[in-house]
């Protein structure tokens, strides 16, 4: 069973989904990587990317809010509550964590894109080309 607080920090992001077609399919998909609300889990290229529940709870909040910024500060706010300080270290652990697992090249991502000193900003289909890479400039 689910410790109570990842209980309720997921239903807390579910209540605040932006995504109408997130709210109405329970899931996120991007290329391919997919957010299973209902299993809380993550599947890159058919496959469960084994995320522990604070990786989930990072990737699904980011998820219901494809193509928008997220700031550190929302982000730790939404995940570990109004007393979680300022320190953005161990978001920063977190996140390299999930690149390892759902990134082909975790040091060039393209589904969590980070906003150098403002936060990160999950992609939205359109980010990323038939491939499976994002587009490059010039592209239509």
């Amino acid at each position: 069973m689910a410790d109570p607080r990842f209980r309720a920090a997921l239903r807390h992001t579910r209540t605040t989904a932006e995504s109408e077609e997130v709210a109405l399919s329970a899931s996120y998909s991007v290329g391919d990587l997919v957010i299973d609300y209902k299993k809380m889990r993550v599947y890159i290229r058919g496959t469960d990317a084994g995320l522990t529940p604070n990786e989930f709870l990072i990737i699904s909040l980011l998820g219901k809010h494809p193509g928008r910024v997220l700031t550190y500060k929302m982000m730790m706010r939404e995940l570990w509550g109004p007393s979680s300080g300022i320190d953005n270290k161990i978001l920063r652990v977190h996140m390299a964590n999930i690149r390892r697992k759902i990134e082909e090249n975790p040091n060039d991502p393209k589904y969590i894109i980070t906003e150098v000193g403002v936060g990160y900003r999950m992609a939205e289909q359109g980010d990323i080309g038939a491939s499976g890479a994002p587009p490059r400039k010039g592209d239509s």
